[in-house]
């Protein structure tokens, strides 16, 4: 069944019968893009933003807990941590106490900081992952997007 409005993630994300199993990381990475994909499409008001958002990262920590070197998985949280920064951006823009605001700009900022952090680990991920590959022997047949 799908999970109410107020679970906090998208009406989309169990299409076929509940939840992604917590022992799958490929399963709990989709559920983080799908999260990820809802919140960045800003259908929804900000606090019910901040639960999708909330819902895909747990999703992507418990991936990242399975295979820590899951390429898609630190990119989704990257691009999660970006929809935080824009959440606390949108609490400066409505708050009125100049303390809180900077509090939020704050946030804003270290959310960025902690989204390139991520970036440059799945960047690093697949710069290895390539590497890896490149430096395996062949099989004899040429390999993807190879121009010989």
């Amino acid at each position: 069944t799908l999970p109410h409005r107020g679970a906090g993630c998208p009406p989309m994300a169990y299409p076929r019968g509940g939840p992604p199993s917590p022992e799958e990381p490929m399963a709990q990475v989709k559920l983080g893009a799908l999260c990820w994909n809802r919140a960045y499409n800003k259908q929804d008001p900000d606090e019910e933003r901040a639960k999708i958002v909330d819902r895909g990262m747990k999703a992507l920590e418990t991936a990242l807990r399975l295979d820590p070197n899951n390429f898609n998985g630190h990119l989704f949280v990257n691009l999660l941590y970006r929809q935080k920064s824009d959440l606390a951006k949108n609490a400066a823009a409505n708050e009125k106490d100049r303390k809180k605001i900077k509090e939020f700009q704050a946030q804003a900022d270290e959310f960025l900081k902690m989204a390139d952090q991520e970036k440059d680990k799945a960047l690093a991920i697949r710069k290895a992952q390539q590497q890896a590959q490149a430096s395996s022997p062949s099989t004899g047949a040429p390999a993807s997007g190879s121009t010989k």
